[in-house]
């Protein structure tokens, strides 16, 4: 059957992806409301609220002044901005962050590390990451022995036998 959402069906696309929406609430007036830059963009910038200064080496929690209610299975990952990691000393020190569905009415914050040798000074209004809102499964969780562990290992052993960096 064609309809409205056709393409969404046919593509594989979510077509209740335009349903969900990402509520943010400002905690500080200098808070800056987040926005996609276009149509397509899985990100959308965190501005910094306040002036800090990183010095080298250092690593500092950049106030956002926004608190958020994400869409039901879902977090709020902080990311670094490619183009900042690109021309500067600043990084996400705990890339990509986490912001859980459940954690409501707290300032986002982000950890920044400066890996200059050089003090990093962040304006008020900068940005200094991108959001992505993903999806989150939460199986549960299973305690085995290490007998049920070989066991049920054994049923999905593979012909890869290194360890860390194997498939390289």
């Amino acid at each position: 059957m064609f309809n409205g959402s056709t393409r969404h069906s046919l593509c594989g696309g979510d077509p209740n992806r335009n349903l969900m929406q990402t509520y943010f609430l400002k905690l500080d007036p200098r808070a800056i409301i987040p926005e996609y830059a276009t149509e397509k963009s899985s990100g959308f910038d965190l501005h910094a609220i306040e002036d800090i200064l990183i010095p080298p080496g250092g690593t500092r929690l950049i106030k956002t002044g926004l608190a958020v209610l994400l869409p039901v299975d879902t977090e709020l990952q902080i990311r670094p901005k490619s183009g900042l990691s690109l021309k500067g000393p600043i990084r996400i020190a705990n890339s990509p962050g986490t912001i859980d569905e459940d954690y409501l009415n707290k300032d986002i914050g982000i950890i920044c590390d400066n890996v200059g040798e050089i003090p990093l000074r962040i304006c008020e209004g900068d940005k200094v990451a991108q959001g992505v809102v993903c999806p989150v499964l939460r199986p549960k969780i299973v305690k085995l022995s290490l007998i049920e562990y070989n066991l049920i290992a054994e049923t999905r052993r593979t012909s890869r036998d290194g360890g860390f960096g194997s498939t390289n």
